[in-house]
């Protein structure tokens, strides 16, 4: 066998397993819970409908939105205990479905949303990764973003806008040592929520996160916890 020939077989048996092993990564991801797929079904006080790119959790309220980046290998509707929340209590919340579950290849999600509805006010929030690229965004669309709420997460530009920042004092996935050399991106505007017995995973329905501490409260209360936060900035 000649050697180009033998390199070339040798290429595309890396090129094989490097993709068969990025689809195992991609395919391992954290799925929603019992809670979760109940909170997706519309109720009285809120309605769930399936949207271009995601899910309207559409409450009583007709002047703010929310759009919401999941964290990263997390399946979106683990989230929806916490949106069905915040939209009953009158800010209505925008689900993005991105792409393999994984919000960096969807940035600008928001924007499917915010050019086919007219709140007077739009936030942005993120969980995780999630949280990194909703702040992305905020940062490059400053006029159009009232607010931005990250969970569990860091801003990785400058931001302007009123900032919410939220996490769990038994947060074992949140690297502390770049959540605060975030500081300088952290405009003065800034509200830090330190929730205690809070841990990563506790903003969604979707079991126990790998490396997570071990929550002193129950992922109900600190969705509750979260809820409360968030009406309160967006109101």
């Amino acid at each position: 066998m000649k050697k180009k020939h033998r390199i070339g077989i040798a290429i595309l048996i890396l090129i094989a397993v490097l993709t068969a092993g990025a689809a195992g990564y991609l395919q391992r991801y954290y799925h929603a819970g019992a809670a979760a797929k109940r909170a997706m079904k519309s109720g009285e006080e809120v309605t769930v409908t399936r949207t271009k790119g995601g899910w309207l959790f559409d409450g009583p309220g007709k002047k703010n939105a929310v759009v919401f980046y999941p964290g990263a290998k997390v399946e979106a509707a683990s989230y929806a205990p916490l949106l069905r929340r915040i939209a009953k209590g009158g800010t209505d919340c925008f689900l993005a479905d991105v792409p393999l579950r994984l919000a960096f290849f969807d940035r600008n999600a928001a924007d499917r949303f915010r050019r086919t509805r007219s709140y007077q006010n739009w936030y942005l929030m993120g969980h995780s990764l999630g949280g990194v690229v909703a702040a992305g965004y905020t940062a490059s669309h400053e006029r159009g973003v009232k607010g931005l709420i990250l969970l569990a997460s860091y801003p990785t530009e400058p931001i302007r806008c009123p900032l919410l920042t939220i996490r769990g004092n038994r947060d074992g996935v949140l690297r502390m040592s770049a959540y605060q050399k975030a500081g300088k991106y952290r405009p003065q505007r800034t509200k830090e929520i330190v929730i205690p017995g809070g841990n990563h995973g506790g903003y969604g329905d979707y079991g126990h996160q790998k490396g997570d501490g071990t929550a002193g409260i129950s992922s109900r209360k600190q969705q509750e916890i979260t809820a409360e936060a968030v009406l309160a900035f967006t109101k």
